[in-house]
């Protein structure tokens, strides 16, 4: 699926006629933290409570995270092709799957060079960094900070590399939510 169609289908149910712009991108910043915090569950019950990794409320949460995103990407006049190329030119969920990679590695070598607690295991990293993401761009949010959309698209990447690290398709994810998003709001905005 491409970014940008996701983005119009997921927009699509977002009460964007009721609410400024302003008061949308507010409730994106919250959801975005709240879903990845949702999300991150799961790996905390898989990595500490003994549970076998949860994919389908993985893939709920991320799903779910990523309509935030949407929103949030429409709120700041950016489409996810324009979030995505911030980083990397990637038009669909398949390129900036296949480009994670790159982009991992420079991290990974920003780690290093940090000291990232190497008691973490990569999903574990992958897990805190989406969550940390989205609550960097949950504080640009509340301050108006002017680097909102590069710490959006900065989410954006943490939350596919965080797919990635769970076995699941960005694709899937997306076609998932909007067949969800579909069947609970047939006629668009609810």
């Amino acid at each position: 699926m491409k970014l940008n169609k996701y983005q119009e289908l997921a927009i699509r149910t977002a009460n964007t006629g009721a609410l400024t712009r302003e008061r949308n991108l507010i409730n994106a910043a919250m959801g975005v933290f709240d879903e990845a915090g949702e999300a991150v569950e799961p790996v905390k019950k898989y990595s500490f409570q003994g549970h076998e990794l949860d994919k389908t409320k993985l893939k709920k949460e991320l799903g779910d995270a990523l309509w935030y995103i949407a929103l949030a990407a429409y709120c700041l006049d950016l489409n996810l092709d324009e979030c995505t190329s911030y980083k990397l030119e990637n038009k669909n969920f398949e390129e900036l799957e296949s480009n994670i990679e790159i982009l991992r590695g420079f991290y990974l070598s920003n780690d290093k060079a940090l000291g990232l607690n190497q008691n973490l295991t990569p999903l574990e990293t992958a897990a805190l960094k989406f969550q940390t993401a989205a609550g960097k761009f949950n504080a640009d949010v509340l301050y108006l900070t002017p680097r909102t959309g590069a710490s959006l698209c900065t989410t954006l990447y943490f939350w596919a590399i965080f797919a990635k690290e769970c076995g699941l398709s960005l694709d899937e994810i997306a076609t998932e939510n909007i067949k969800k998003l579909e069947a609970r709001y047939p006629n668009g905005c609810f």
